[in-house]
């Protein structure tokens, strides 16, 4: 059904090429052809299609010490006056999507007291967005004893990624400084933020050269190649168990035609000695430590798919030209991971497969995972999107200055009750620790398998520390 989908939305957008731009209905800041890239189109059908929260992004932001609401509520205005993408509307026009920026309005911040925290809090990780007449972004302010606060916002994916969380947050804490001193901007549209938009008219006229067509046609045949090794099967499949496998950790239920993108999770915390492992592994070997969370669940892929070919997912920033780096948006892209593992029998040759297809993976960055599966060959609609599985690494966010306040800490969570893949494996640093976390499709999954799931991926990664320091093969 997605593809269904995707393959509309391409469609349409060439179309609108060929006929020269097509005219979007008209917005206050940005242009009547106002593009949008190719993740905005694939969030905004994605969105359409689930009518859900799959895609609402719940941040929170602790705040101690005296805050100045008023102040605060004029640092918001400024924020979301130079970045015209958090008061963008997205209306449909001939089945398209059409980005129309809204004037800047002073933000009323709604206080409520800590009694309601709870409820808050839920809304947020529940809010169900309407593009077409709600700007993507919501904030409300709670109120704790003892001097501390608790700003809920819950953004659209639509608009934002983790960088640009990093970014809005970061601006936050200068404009609340400045409103405080009475400082700020006299017309925060005088000085503009760096506009999404030129992101995406850039990488839309890109993905018209030539050489793009080319390395697009070329990536998908390899990833094609991978999918009829039995790359996409893996965890994934349903059935029987078969010789090895752990029957727990198998899928229940086969994928349903139209998937309703419901999910949970399970999580453990991983012990201080077993993060210490894992750099030291890196070091010996000579490869990043994102090499030895990655092989501990390509192991566990291929040995329940009964395939030596594993794909996978993983997030990549997708800012790729400096002048992204300070843009609030959408610019993160899914990139496929094809790791061989035929003939690794050592754990040197396990994370030195791993680390290749690392750096091949972010070799193709810049490759639109929406253009990429479009372009694959032999590909029918009715097909599953090559990536079923997911692996994201999560670091620690930077420290955020709110003057005269003694903390500002954000916590960016998960929307709940979703799941955008089968399996989703999300590992975050917390201090000297770490957290891993299965997320899971409840259609396809019960919370046993995911449990499993979880539980043999922390035995293989514990097991490959001990294959390496005794010199046996991988575990």
């Amino acid at each position: 059904m997605a593809g269904l989908v995707l393959d509309a939305v391409a469609a349409g957008r060439r179309t609108e090429r060929a006929d020269g731009g097509g005219s979007a209905e008209a917005g206050f800041a940005d242009s009547a052809s106002t593009p949008m890239s190719t993740v905005q189109d694939r969030i905004w059908f994605m969105h359409e299609l689930a009518g859900s929260n799959l895609y609402t992004v719940p941040t929170f932001l602790e705040l101690d010490g005296p805050l100045d609401v008023d102040a605060l509520g004029r640092a918001l205005t400024v924020l979301l006056a130079r970045h015209s993408i958090l008061r963008t509307l997205y209306r449909a026009s001939a089945g398209l999507p059409r980005p129309v920026s809204l004037p800047p309005e002073p933000v009323v911040l709604m206080t409520v007291p800590s009694t309601e925290e709870d409820a808050v809090v839920t809304a947020a990780q529940s809010r169900v967005f309407r593009l077409a007449d709600e700007i993507p972004v919501d904030f409300r302010l709670v109120a704790r004893s003892s001097g501390q606060h608790l700003l809920v916002a819950a953004f659209h994916h639509i608009a934002v990624d983790s960088i640009s969380l990093d970014l809005l947050f970061t601006e936050l804490g200068v404009r609340y400084g400045e409103a405080l001193r009475g400082t700020g901007p006299v017309d925060p549209l005088l000085e503009p933020a760096p506009r999404y938009s030129d992101h995406a008219r850039a990488e839309r006229d890109e993905l018209a050269t030539p050489v793009m067509q080319r390395r697009l046609r070329a990536r998908a045949a390899t990833v094609g190649a991978a999918l009829a090794d039995g790359g996409a099967a893996l965890l994934a499949r349903s059935g029987p168990a078969g010789p090895g496998d752990n029957p727990t950790a198998r899928a229940s239920r086969a994928r349903p035609a139209v998937p309703a993108y419901t999910g949970d999770s399970v999580r453990t915390a991983l012990p201080e000695r077993v993060v210490t492992m894992i750099a030291d592994l890196a070091a010996r070997h000579r490869v990043t430590q994102a090499a030895v969370l990655v092989a501990p669940l390509a192991q566990l892929l291929a040995s329940h798919g009964h395939t030596s070919t594993v794909l996978l997912g993983t997030p990549a920033s997708g800012r790729t030209r400096s002048e992204s780096l300070q843009t609030v948006g959408c610019f993160i892209n899914v990139v496929p991971l094809i790791i061989r593992l035929d003939g690794a029998r050592t754990v040197a040759e396990l994370l030195a497969r791993t680390q290749e297809a690392l750096l091949d993976g972010l070799d193709h960055q810049d490759l639109p995972y929406e253009e990429l599966v479009r372009a694959l060959p032999c590909r029918r609609r009715t097909d599953p999107p090559p990536v079923t599985v997911l692996y994201s690494y999560e670091g620690g966010r930077p420290t955020y200055t709110f003057p005269g306040l003694s903390r500002a800490e954000l916590t960016v969570a998960r929307p709940s009750g979703t799941a955008k893949y089968d399996l989703s494996l999300y590992l975050r640093a917390r201090g000297r620790r770490l957290e891993a976390e299965v997320e899971y499709d409840d259609e396809r999954y019960d919370r046993s398998a995911a449990s499993a799931i979880l539980a043999d991926y922390q035995r293989l990664l514990t097991g490959l520390g001990a294959a390496s320091a005794d010199g046996t093969g991988c575990r």
